[in-house]
């Protein structure tokens, strides 16, 4: 059975976001992996089964002030739970905050994540071409709207 609530142990936030299978695809440039500290203010919802981390959801306010969506689930996790902690998860989201839509952006580089994103209810509204400099990628932005 999956449980899904927040997190403020920044250990098990920290253990999941420099695991091998997630640390090499943040979007973490100028961050070292051995030096990464989580900002405490942002929300983390944390996915367990049988008390085991399986993933790692991150909201926070962007400068602009939208609510920006991030979701880490452990590589050896992905097939077995990473569509219920990913369905779960967003309904947790919604009942347990007051705002109404998220957004996401994802590089060109993962078709995966696109398709993970759009099965959790987020819709692509714009591509920006080259976004991702150092690599060449685009960004697909995506929103995700309170139903």
């Amino acid at each position: 059975m999956m449980i899904i609530s927040h997190t403020k142990d920044m250990d098990i936030v920290k253990k999941i976001m420099t695991s091998d299978g997630v640390w090499e695809n943040l979007s973490t440039t100028g961050q070292d992996k051995e030096t990464f500290e989580p900002i405490t203010e942002w929300q983390y919802v944390i996915g367990e089964v049988d008390g085991e981390a399986v993933g790692l959801g991150i909201i926070h306010e962007t400068k602009d002030g939208y609510n920006k969506c991030h979701v880490q689930v452990l590589p050896e996790h992905r097939k077995e739970h990473g569509k219920k902690f990913g369905l779960d998860g967003m309904r947790f989201i919604w009942a347990n905050n007051t705002f109404d839509f998220m957004v996401a952006s994802i590089s060109s580089r993962f078709p995966n994540v696109r398709k993970f994103a759009e099965l959790m209810g987020f819709e692509l509204v714009k591509t920006r071409p080259k976004w991702y400099k150092e690599e060449g990628h685009d960004a697909w932005l995506f929103v995700a709207k309170r139903k």
